[in-house]
């Protein structure tokens, strides 16, 4: 997910839409504005489908919580209670942080929609 957005990221800050075509970081050039669209929608959906495993990995940590501390009941689960509220926090805010990368995805996709092809 880091490596999508970064991607994502890496495109829009090469991207003037309407002044010049912006270099994908793959090595490519995208050659239109319709090819932007397409391939920044993709990326669009690719976010959707990272946050949807994010916010199910988040569930799943909820879920191995309760187990680790029902297991451990009587002993000290301190320790690794801390660790799995750390990983649940750090989905918590991966699933968060898709929210302003996503939206300024669609601000260029906006963009460049309004010069066509």
């Amino acid at each position: 997910m880091i490596n999508l957005i970064r991607y994502v990221m890496v495109v829009a800050a090469t991207c003037d839409v309407g002044r010049n075509t912006p270099a994908d970081p793959a090595g490519g050039r995208v050659s239109s504005a319709a090819e932007m669209i397409a391939r920044l929608s993709q990326a669009s959906q690719k976010l959707d489908e990272a946050r949807a495993k994010t916010v199910a990995a988040t569930q799943d940590v909820t879920e191995a919580r309760t187990l680790v501390a029902a297991a451990l009941e009587g002993a000290d689960p301190g320790p690794l209670i801390g660790v799995i509220d750390a990983y649940g926090q750090a989905l918590t805010q991966a699933a968060q942080n898709v929210g302003p990368v996503r939206q300024h995805l669609q601000e260029t996709i906006t963009r460049a929609q309004s010069l066509g092809n």
